[in-house]
């Protein structure tokens, strides 16, 4: 555990860092601006986005300076290696114990088909559906980052990981695995009896309207719920609603991604 300069391949688990940190100006999001942000509740700047309805979204954001690191690498599970870009130690540690929720052949997926990673960023989407909030599992590569091929890796936004850091996890990270997991049926509707699954369909979690959103929150909230801290399984576990119930875990035990686990993993998220 811990933060390394690495200089070679990793050989235990931790946060290897590939160099020193650089101070660069990042933009940290929220969700309105009575929440506190870096700089106070009082310093939020607030930009206004027109949708193509010609309604009017407002977003809010902080710019702040704080020491980057450009590329990391942070092993879990012993041996399963994810890189992450542009995060700063204390959102390693972040995303590290992130990680760490995540089965580590449900990881193995993320790194067959997002095999850059995760990428920090002020916004997700462009246009209309751009946000300082979120994460983004990108379809295509933006042409405003040579650097990085956004179709290779995830997107977290640095709002994201500031709203969630007095939890310890960032659940947008596990949200956006979630939606890895849906490739091949690992995580699937057809598990689920119809009304729930209609119930769920029809479920708004976000701006997204997209038929799998609550099908991935659940699977978030399924990841917090195995977990052994205290306040990152009530997380997971209450208040009730149609993603995060006895049914819905019930049916998400059901898909492979968790009737294939190892027994000790399976264990994890039995009832309790």
């Amino acid at each position: 555990m811990g933060i390394h300069l690495r200089t070679g391949p990793p050989t235990d688990e931790g946060i290897y860092v590939g160099s020193e940190a650089q101070i660069a100006e990042i933009r940290v999001g929220a969700r309105h601006r009575r929440l506190p942000g870096p700089l106070g509740t009082g310093a939020w700047e607030m930009e206004t986005i027109r949708r193509t309805n010609n309604s009017h979204r407002r977003l809010y954001f902080q710019e702040v300076s704080a020491p980057i690191i450009e590329d990391a690498v942070i092993r879990v599970h012993e041996n399963i290696d994810i890189p992450c870009h542009r995060a700063t130690q204390a959102q390693l540690q972040l995303l590290e114990a992130t990680f760490l929720l995540v089965p580590p052949s449900h990881l193995q997926l993320v790194k067959e088909r997002k095999p850059e990673g995760f990428l920090l960023s002020d916004t997700t989407g462009r246009g209309s559906s751009r946000s300082y909030m979120g994460g983004l599992n990108p379809g295509v590569n933006y042409p405003s980052t040579p650097n990085y091929d956004e179709t290779r890796l995830i997107i977290i936004t640095y709002g994201a990981l500031w709203e969630n850091r007095g939890l310890g996890i960032c659940p947008t990270v596990l949200h956006e695995i979630g939606h890895v997991m849906t490739h091949r049926g690992k995580i699937h509707y057809r598990y689920f009896p119809e009304d729930r699954r209609t119930e769920l369909e029809g479920t708004r979690v976000s701006r997204n309207p997209g038929r799998l959103e609550a099908l991935c929150n659940a699977y978030m909230y399924m990841l917090c719920y195995g977990s052994t801290d205290p306040g990152v399984h009530n997380y997971g576990a209450t208040p009730a609603s149609n993603q995060k119930d006895p049914l819905t875990r019930r049916c998400l035990r059901r898909c492979p991604a968790f009737s294939n686990l190892p027994p000790a993993w399976k264990d994890r998220f039995n009832e309790r």
